[in-house]
């Protein structure tokens, strides 16, 4: 793992946007499948950890979400591996999220535009954990917006919930949210 930091700490020197990509490629190489970035200025963190076996991305969010998480995050489901993982369910965990700092259309434009890249074979769960009550409106605004046939989008503030709707091990998420 010290060799993975080490090679991370080089592409932090390579502009973004190519920084995604090199991280994601790098990810690809460490034995656990573990994407990260290092967005803006401010070095805002999120994280993608994929379980192939579960066919389960696990998304951490930083405290706050911009435009360019957001755009890191898209391009890692949907441009990486050939678009392996866009079919893939997700837990997405919003406990530690503050600030939003893009509106609603955005979100649901860059969203849609990935979307529009793939048919999956069936319909994609998405598991939002959100249990603080300030940020639920636009969790609830996200879910009114991008939830339709081909994924299906729920709100809730549980681990035992968002494990019982994933149809996955509780032990599985809780690990992500430390």
């Amino acid at each position: 793992m010290e060799a993975f930091w080490g090679l991370l700490e080089n592409v932090a020197r390579i502009p973004y946007p190519a920084q995604i990509t090199a991280i994601a490629k790098l990810s690809i190489l460490t034995s656990n499948s573990t994407i990260m970035a290092a967005l803006s200025e401010r070095a805002l963190m999120w994280t993608l950890n994929v379980n192939e076996e579960k066919k389960l991305l696990i998304l951490k969010i930083s405290d706050t979400l911009t435009l360019n998480e957001l755009t890191g995050i898209l391009k890692a489901i949907y441009d990486e591996n050939d678009g392996k993982f866009a079919a893939f369910n997700r837990f997405a965990d919003f406990s530690k999220l503050k600030n939003i700092e893009i509106d609603i259309d955005t979100v649901s434009s860059r969203i849609y535009a990935y979307r529009r890249q793939t048919r999956p074979e069936h319909a994609v769960k998405i598991s939002l954990f959100v249990p603080q009550k300030y940020i639920t409106g636009f969790s609830f605004l996200y879910k009114s917006m991008l939830s339709d046939d081909l994924f299906s989008v729920e709100i809730l503030d549980s681990l035992d919930e968002c494990a019982e709707y994933l149809a996955v091990d509780k032990k599985l998420l809780a690990n992500a949210v430390k």
